[in-house]
């Protein structure tokens, strides 16, 4: 028996964790006996959370922690052999990505439901002039919520401040809506009042990089106070707000799926669900394909430099509602450049497959037949 082999669990966990990203871990460990796999499926480890982009006291993965999707793809990683390619793996890897997006949806969604239940329940037995006064103070709670905005413009990317007093003041709101039954309304165009498009705008985009200190102890009660504020009252999100970028309003949606792709919510791998998820909120708001990351990569460059899986679709819808085949990012590389990387060899064979692209016989040459089937 080797050496390796008689050290304990704890120190087995030590070395496998200092052995690289979570992914390289289990592509390097699992399948080897089954007491490493075992030991790769702890939740001491932190693999799943890592995989997952989570923290490991975040409410969500606890959540999921019990489930029982969880538990048959812990099975599955268990039971996991060596072999030839990583099909295995990738399949597990999907598999679990879309469980936890399953999960949290549903324990969301009847969260979400559960809280309107009981905010309608404390609203009903409040009077009208109890209605009246709690509505008109959450208006100008929320109104004047402490936050110091650019001056000159309203619309300028101007990062906004926010205090102490701000933490206390969303706190306030949440408490007011959840606990009081107070209601927020406001005009779906934001050049007539400050509505809910323009504070998920500018306040919660403008913290979607999460890279200072104070934001992490920000986010948690902004997003609690918008969640309550969207049980106040659903039609919310049928607000509108402008941007610095266009002169066309845009709904509650627009804003929303931007923070998605601003906040890089697209996970390594993308399972049919999450594609199927990211393809509806583009229809909703397809001017979003030409947004660009910090290197300079639309959602379509994206896609082929950074996320890995199963692509060919979502590339193939990126492409057929305009994303421009000719962008270079900040290394000049555009979209048939990333094609031929040594990595994505197998897309490539994909997109031919599905004809989607392809290669001329006599240049050698990437057309992309699915740009000109559509011009």
């Amino acid at each position: 028996m080797s050496t390796f082999e008689i050290l304990p669990n704890e120190i087995l966990m030590n070395i496998v964790r200092y052995s690289g990203n979570a992914y390289t871990i289990f592509r390097t460990f699992s399948g080897l006996n089954q007491r490493l796999n075992n030991i790769l499926i702890d939740r001491c480890l932190h693999l799943f959370t890592d995989l997952l982009y989570t923290k490991p006291d975040d409410s969500d993965i606890n959540y999921y922690y019990n489930c029982d999707s969880f538990h048959e793809i812990c099975h599955q990683f268990s039971s996991l052999k060596t072999t030839e390619d990583d099909k295995n793996l990738y399949q597990c890897f999907q598999s679990l990505i879309a469980s936890y997006i399953r999960e949290t949806f549903n324990r969301l969604g009847d969260e979400f439901q559960s809280n309107i239940k009981r905010f309608q329940s404390i609203r009903a037995r409040n009077t009208a002039i109890v209605i009246s006064s709690l509505d008109n103070e959450l208006k100008n709670m929320f109104n004047y919520l402490p936050v110091a905005l650019c001056p000159q413009d309203a619309y300028c990317a101007w990062e906004p401040y926010f205090s102490s007093e701000s933490l206390i003041d969303m706190k306030r709101i949440e408490s007011r809506i959840l606990t009081q039954g107070a209601s927020l309304e406001c005009d779906d165009d934001d050049e007539k009042e400050f509505n809910f498009a323009k504070a998920i705008n500018k306040w919660l985009l403008a913290k979607a990089n999460l890279t200072k200190s104070n934001d992490q102890r920000l986010i948690n009660p902004l997003i609690a106070m918008f969640k309550a504020l969207l049980i106040s009252n659903p039609k919310l999100l049928k607000n509108k707000g402008y941007t610095n970028y266009d002169t066309k309003s845009r709904s509650t949606h627009y804003f929303l799926l931007y923070s998605i792709y601003r906040l890089k919510y697209f996970h390594d791998y993308a399972p049919k669900k999450e594609c199927k998820l990211v393809k509806h909120l583009l229809k909703l708001s397809p001017l979003l394909v030409h947004r660009l990351d910090k290197d300079g990569n639309d959602a379509l460059l994206y896609v082929c430099l950074k996320v890995r899986g199963c692509r060919h679709r979502l590339i193939k819808f990126l492409i057929a509602i305009g994303c421009d085949l000719q962008r270079r990012n900040s290394k000049l590389e555009n979209f048939i450049d990333a094609l031929q990387l040594t990595r994505n060899k197998k897309l490539l064979e994909k997109l031919i497959e599905h004809e989607i692209i392809q290669i001329d016989n006599i240049s050698a040459e990437i057309q992309v037949i699915l740009a000109n089937q559509s011009q």
